[in-house]
């Protein structure tokens, strides 16, 4: 009878296995199995038919080398290997689906590739687990294609917390790549890279309630970096939760724009330290019907550019809707450069700011904050007496907060109270004690038309956001 780790197992069983390293997994019970290792066309090494837990000892476990080839896991069956390669060469595709509630698949001292040059994919399914100890790579080639699927409640794949960043979770390395979380699933990366080499594209999918992709970093230094040469997209919908110690959204050298889209109640975006959003080209973050984006630390929007006609921007829309962080900075300087940035804030979207609220002084660039259709700017203290006291909390360019007039944006300063905004101090509630300034004008289209677009066109797509 073979060794069966008891539940709940999946730490247990991931310790066990990482013994391998030291010799030790091999001395595991073998025996005749129930056919719940499944294995067709091109694989090395060859499956005996037998070994369950089938532990590959030090060779690599390669699936679709030349040709294509599949392996299936369930049954609460086990495989582990010290490294896997999936669709290996170009016209060859790799294929591994581990399922069911126990199923494990571990990968210790090597990393795994899924579509080196050719296609590979990976599926984690009904409470099945996957154990990563370093680099994951998905779509490692031009012209490759990776993805990975966690799919379902106790479905996880988790990377060794001490994996540093170059050893980390890559979703398009120089190809194009897709990693998908759903359905109340979880996924633990130390960091991770979207859209990594120039001509690379990397879009990840976090949907559903009590689906998670966390960074477990040992010291809470893990880090999301959504584009970098290439374009990244990264959307966290249906009560989906990403939480990381800091990162970046930035478009790719070719001028793709990369973007983060928040979408939906209970759907939240963490970033603990710091979120630099337009961190060296365009890029867009959208948080919208319901959702959060919170950080104790900074949200930078066009921070760092290199070009001065990029552009960073923040668009948050819907009822609910809430971006909260202890220091906002919109626009910037940077090596002599100015960066542009842009927060805008409509249809009963609040942005909160416990600490410094800073707009650089950017003359001639967009750079400011927009508010209309009940969008509101709420900032600590009472200062609920006068716009001018409101407005003095406010570090750099504090009359560069606009509000929609027929004639285009103008400077709140402009504005009338009790026609076009209202400025009232919160009683209760998470931001007791915060003053709100909220703007009850509503656009033009001419006026709107950006606005509009950012959240309504760039947020949408095909795992259905504007639904």
């Amino acid at each position: 009878m073979r060794f069966v780790p008891p539940l709940p197992a999946r730490r247990l069983k991931i310790s066990l296995f990482i013994v391998t390293a030291f010799g030790l997994l091999s001395c595991w019970p073998t025996h005749e199995s129930s056919a719940a290792i499944t294995t067709n066309g091109n694989l090395t090494p060859a499956y005996n038919g037998v070994e369950d837990p089938w532990n590959t000892g030090a060779a690599a476990l390669v699936i679709g080398d030349s040709h294509n080839g599949s392996i299936e896991v369930d049954a609460g069956s086990e495989i582990v290997s010290r490294e896997t390669r999936l669709g290996v060469h170009q016209g060859a595709n790799g294929t591994l689906r581990i399922s069911g509630d126990d199923s494990f698949y571990g990968v210790y001292l090597g990393g795994s590739v899924v579509g080196a040059e050719g296609l590979g994919a990976i599926e984690v399914l009904d409470g099945a687990g996957y154990y990563q100890s370093y680099l994951l790579k998905l779509g490692d080639s031009p012209g490759s294609f990776g993805s990975v699927t966690v799919s379902g409640e106790g479905s996880s794949w988790e990377q060794s917390a001490h994996a540093l960043p170059g050893k980390s979770v890559y979703v398009g390395n120089a190809g194009r790549a897709e990693l998908s979380v759903l359905d109340g699933a979880d996924f633990l990366a130390s960091h991770l890279r979207i859209g990594v080499e120039l001509g690379s594209n990397g879009n990840v999918v976090v949907s559903g309630a009590g689906s998670t992709l966390h960074s477990n970093a040992f010291g809470d230094q893990g880090l999301l970096q959504v584009g970098m040469a290439g374009a990244g997209s990264l959307s966290v919908v249906e009560g989906g939760s990403v939480k990381f110690a800091g990162g970046g959204i930035s478009g790719g050298d070719q001028g793709e724009l990369s973007r983060v889209v928040v979408s939906g109640l209970g759907s939240t975006l963490e970033l603990r330290a710091l979120l630099i959003v337009g961190s060296e080209r365009s890029a867009l973050l959208i948080v919208k019907e319901g959702s959060r984006f919170v950080s104790p630390g900074s949200l930078r929007i066009g921070n760092l550019h290199v070009d001065e006609k990029q552009l960073g921007t923040v668009a948050v829309a819907g009822e609910n809707s809430l971006v909260s962080a202890h220091e906002i900075n919109v626009g910037g300087h940077s090596n002599g450069l100015n960066s542009s940035g842009v927060l805008r804030v409509t249809h009963q979207a609040s942005v909160a700011v416990s600490g410094a609220l800073d707009i650089a002084d950017l003359s001639g660039t967009p750079t400011g904050v927009y508010l209309h259709s009940s969008g509101s700017l709420a900032l600590t203290g009472d200062t609920s007496a006068s716009l001018e006291a409101f407005l003095d909390q406010i570090e750099g360019r504090s009359d560069a907060v606009y509000y929609p007039t027929p004639h285009g944006w103008r400077s709140i300063t402009e504005a009338t109270r009790g026609v076009d905004y209202t400025l009232d101090l919160i009683v209760g509630g998470e931001f007791d004690g915060y003053t709100r300034l909220t703007v009850l004008a509503v656009p033009e289209p001419a006026a709107g038309l950006l606005v509009l677009l950012a959240v309504s066109v760039i947020g949408c797509g095909r795992h259905g956001l504007c639904r």
